[in-house]
């Protein structure tokens, strides 16, 4: 941790690219089915 490195997964869902949709007016069912991820877990990142 001293010298600056990352621990663990990367991260492989883009939390950028599901707010972008949700503002282009996609509603979480849509926005689950396109990236592959559960419903619950769109609700999740849009809080």
């Amino acid at each position: 941790k001293a010298k600056g490195v990352k621990f663990g997964r990367k991260r492989s869902i883009d939390r950028d690219k599901v707010k972008e949709l949700h503002e282009a007016g996609a509603g979480a069912t849509d926005i689950a089915n396109q990236m592959g991820i559960g419903r619950s877990t769109v609700y999740k990142l849009l809080k």
